[in-house]
């Protein structure tokens, strides 16, 4: 272009033309702004009515966590629902939505809701924990496991599910493992009384006696008058043989609060304490709270036979029977009583009633197995016992029974053996102490018997075999005023025994003390000769 204003081509542009190009470019440009603005204005509307949804959503989870706290569970729940309705992304909505269907055991739905919280938000710690809890209520305990693993390597310290695997350990068995996740949760030092309860059985159940009773007295001081809670720890107490503390705790629930439960565990560690006026008295009132129940009836029997009091133990053991004749614990209690009374036909007529109803169960198979010993049908008790324990390989009773059998066939290696099992499955067990102890003596192991009798009588101080056998190995020993105090002691325990009389005398004839030697010596005599008018 020339600088006349003519192109190149020597056309002069038309001035007009001009100036429409401009106006036409600038109405582009105020085009193109607009579409610009408008984009702009759309996401100011878009995030707005985000915003808008955001707060909705919130209200309602509010809402429904009010709702929730007054347990009103179906209102809570239409709230979080339509939080998801609302916001399907929020992850709190659907976590409480399934605490909803939880509460309402609605565990598939509840699941579902938990498992779709945890898809938006995997690392909230307390969702998995949420769905673990759900998982146990709903009898999916390995599920449950799992989950709660996953909630300590997102949190190691979550008080709720360190505490919920410890109870899931507990029930596998796994002490060690549940006090590990106790002590995780720092319940040595809560105020909690569940986690104190859980942590004392876990301290029992890992041989750890001291760390359980301390822990159980400080549970006692934090349990107050509550009655569950002091219900809960006489049971854990009385499982492993701390009875006077169980009585402690089970004394502690007021009279009001007492039920036919209560009584029939208060009747139980009277009985166990030796206490059996008491014991029965407790069982009367548990009998008065629940007639229909037969279970004090079947421990007033049982109590009667450890006392000796035969006649009465079958009168209670009939009653029991009668009340809960499809129980097979009452039969074979009943059954056994019987073949202790030499009522042996009785015996087999109700055993073979209960043959019919459940011919593989280990309990009435143990009855079974007693009658035939009893009679000395060795080979089918032999054969009932075996089918027992095909049943219930580490029935201890069971074993014990067939020990016995063994000594009795004198096939000393087997009757070891027999012992030897139950302590595996009961290595506290006093009567397979007693026995190993009685078989060391008689080969003359005079160390082990010592060792073993010890372990029996430290559990069942009054055990008239193991006394006498612990006595014979003090005489052995040379330890004279041992065993001397150990046939007293027998002697009061069983006075019309002329053997124990005997025996003291042979101690006291040992220390030189001959006078008392020969009162014993005269007794024994008597006694037998009171023996042999009283048969003759």
């Amino acid at each position: 272009m020339s600088r006349d204003g003519a192109s190149d081509d020597g056309v002069v542009p038309n001035k007009k033309c001009r100036s429409h190009r401009r106006k036409a470019d600038f109405v582009n440009r105020l085009g193109k702004v607009a579409v610009i603005l408008g984009m702009k204005a759309g996401l100011l509307l878009l995030s707005s009515s985000q915003a808008a949804r955001s707060e909705d959503c919130a209200a309602l989870v509010n809402q429904g966590k009010s709702l929730l706290s007054e347990q009103k569970i179906q209102e809570a729940q239409n709230s979080f629902l339509s939080a998801t309705r609302v916001c399907p992304d929020l992850a709190e909505a659907h976590k409480f939505l399934g605490i909803t269907y939880d509460q309402q055991q609605r565990f598939a739905d509840a699941q579902r809701a938990f498992q779709k919280s945890i898809a938006l938000d995997p690392n909230d710690a307390g969702t998995h924990n949420d769905l673990a809890v759900s998982y146990f209520r709903s009898g999916n305990a390995d599920a449950a496991a799992k989950e709660l693993e996953s909630t300590l390597r997102l949190d190691p310290a979550n008080v709720s599910a360190n505490g919920n695997l410890a109870a899931y350990c507990l029930s596998q068995k796994k002490y060690q493992e549940a006090a590990d996740r106790l002590l995780a949760a720092h319940a040595e030092r809560s105020q909690d009384p569940l986690l104190l309860l859980e942590l004392t059985e876990a301290y029992f159940g890992s041989g750890k006696h001291s760390e359980a009773t301390a822990t159980a007295a400080k549970l006692s001081q934090v349990a107050g008058p509550r009655p569950q809670m002091r219900f809960s720890l006489g049971l854990v107490l009385a499982e492993n043989g701390e009875y006077p503390s169980a009585l402690n705790e089970f004394s502690a629930i007021p009279e009001q609060a007492r039920d036919a439960a209560v009584y029939g565990n208060l009747a139980n560690v009277y009985a166990k304490l030796g206490r059996f006026p008491e014991a029965q008295d407790a069982f009367r009132k548990a009998i008065r709270e629940d007639p229909a129940n037969p279970e004090p009836y079947l421990q007033m029997g049982l109590n009667s036979l450890k006392a000796g009091n035969l006649e009465e133990a079958l009168d209670w053991l009939g009653q029991a029977h009668e009340k809960g004749s499809t129980r097979t614990d009452v039969t074979q209690a009943l059954a056994e009583a019987l073949i202790q009374a030499q009522q042996f036909d009785r015996a087999r007529d109700l055993l073979t009633a209960a043959q019919a109803q459940t011919p593989r169960d280990s309990l009435i198979l143990q009855a079974v197995g007693d009658l035939h010993s009893s009679l000395h049908q060795d080979q089918q008790a032999l054969q009932a016992y075996q089918q027992c324990l095909q049943i219930d390989p580490h029935r201890v009773e069971t074993h014990l029974a067939l020990a016995r059998l063994f000594g009795r066939l004198n096939r000393a290696s087997e009757e070891k053996a027999e012992y030897e099992r139950v302590l595996e499955t009961d290595p506290q067990n006093p009567s397979a102490h007693a026995g190993l102890g009685h078989l060391a003596l008689q080969s003359r192991s005079v160390d082990l018997a010592d060792k073993e009798l010890r372990a029996a009588l430290s559990h069942n101080p009054n055990d008239l075999q193991s006394n006498e056998d612990l006595a014979l190995v003090r005489m052995r020993q040379g330890k004279y005023d041992q065993a001397r105090g150990l046939y007293t002691k027998l002697v009061t325990l069983s006075p019309n025994n002329p053997g124990y009389h005997f025996e003291l005398g042979q101690a006291l004839l040992k220390l030189g003390r001959k006078e008392e030697a020969q009162r014993e010596f005269n007794r024994s005599q008597e006694l037998k000769a009171a023996v042999a008018k009283k048969t003759g």
